[in-house]
């Protein structure tokens, strides 16, 4: 399992490519609860799916298995409609940079 972190922390796990470390930072976003670094929730959401892929492996292991060897497959299968959606939301962000051009000259001219 790959251990993601996002957020202030993600530049952390990013430099320290080590389960160990992002352990620690994990460990060190649940410590700082009131301080909301959004690391601890993608790692409880990962916990989440296995304990939810625990309870149908003892409910229906069949099912499971199958749910198993079935994830990669599907996921390579969606892979190209990531990268498609993650092209036109470039493209779409780049006509809205070349739209609002002219108002951020005008709000860059004008004194305050």
């Amino acid at each position: 399992m790959v251990w993601r972190a996002q957020g202030p922390c993600a530049l952390n796990a990013a430099a320290n490519n080590s389960i160990g470390r992002s352990l620690r930072i994990a460990e060190e976003s649940v410590a700082n609860r009131g301080n909301n670094t959004g690391c601890s929730l993608v790692l409880m959401s990962e916990m989440w799916t296995f304990l939810l892929w625990l309870l149908l492996l003892v409910v229906c292991w069949p099912l499971a298995l199958l749910a198993l060897i079935a994830y990669p497959i599907v996921w390579v299968l969606l892979l190209p409609f990531k990268l498609l959606g993650i092209a036109v939301g470039g493209v779409l962000e780049f006509l809205k940079a070349i739209i609002m051009l002219p108002a951020k000259a005008v709000r860059a001219l004008t004194p305050a």
